[in-house]
């Protein structure tokens, strides 16, 4: 045999101790294949996590020892992974292969937040005026919730800096509290007359100016001499004097109607001139 490989040519030598190279290759790597398994373990074998969370399986492993080939498989009869629903307060499962080895994670989904809130905008208001709250606040939760505010200390009818408390519980108890500054403010009400004079018949708009949403209310203090529509509108009605109110929110101003007859008014006659004197001699 020796004689033989003396007097190959040493290009099969080096064919033949190619070939023998390649067979080792190949046998080690059957070798590590079949019986050097990869390392799957888990982080934690109990992981508990908020509701909300998302599920990221392959980030609960370490594996090592892992081939080109190899993939990690991982299942659950109570997960679906494909869904972008949120996972519901509870147990759940997860179950990993890797060749021929396995690993099963334990998950507990749980709430213990309390509701999210925050106030969109700062609350002002004129003085009687009312605002639903639950408008105005923003509140998120994973689960359902209630919310309750307290404004029992706010003076509705008196202008000053107050604070509502609102308060919302979802349906785990968790609670949170968002407490709400609220300004209460006079009314800028102003008229654009203050002294009127009208005869009887004659008709005049009262123009009232407020920074207020609520409607503007009228009045007269004497509907004989002068009556006044909801829209301002002043029709003088008979000979006297009158007070014209307009109302919002609490606060008033106040006009004075006078309204005269026409047929009291007195004409004086006019002296000729001394041209109209000549002519008439």
């Amino acid at each position: 045999m020796d004689q033989m490989i003396k007097r190959m040519p040493l290009v099969y030598k080096f064919a033949f101790a190619l070939m023998f190279v390649v067979i080792v290759i190949i046998v080690v790597y059957f070798i590590d294949h079949k019986y050097h398994y990869p390392t799957l373990e888990l982080k934690r074998n109990h992981l508990i996590l908020e509701l909300g969370d998302k599920i990221k399986p392959l980030d609960y492993i370490n594996v090592t020892k892992i081939g080109s080939d190899d993939e990690v498989k991982y299942e659950s009869d109570t997960i679906d992974f494909k869904s972008k629903k949120i996972l519901g307060v509870g147990n759940y499962a997860i179950h990993y292969q890797c060749r021929k080895t396995i690993a099963d994670l334990e998950i507990t989904i749980k709430d213990t937040k309390g509701p999210v809130m925050k106030l969109k905008k700062p609350i002002s208001l004129f003085v009687n005026e009312r605002v639903n709250y639950n408008h105005n606040i923003e509140v998120s939760d994973y689960s359902h919730y209630e919310m309750r505010v307290d404004d029992s200390k706010v003076k509705y009818d008196t202008p000053g800096t107050y604070e509502v408390l609102a308060t919302a519980v979802d349906d785990y108890r968790n609670q949170s509290e968002l407490k709400i500054p609220v300004t209460i403010k006079e009314a800028d009400l102003t008229l654009s007359e203050t002294n009127i004079s009208m005869e009887i018949g004659q008709t005049k708009q009262l123009q009232a100016n407020t920074e207020s949403t609520s409607v503007i209310t009228y009045s007269s203090s004497d509907e004989n001499v002068a009556k006044i529509s909801r829209d301002g509108m002043i029709t003088a009605v008979g000979k006297g004097t009158c007070i014209i109110s307009a109302s919002v929110n609490g606060k008033r101003v106040q006009c004075y109607v006078t309204v005269t007859d026409i047929s009291d008014t007195v004409v004086t006659p006019t002296p000729p001139t001394e041209n109209e004197t000549d002519e008439h001699q």
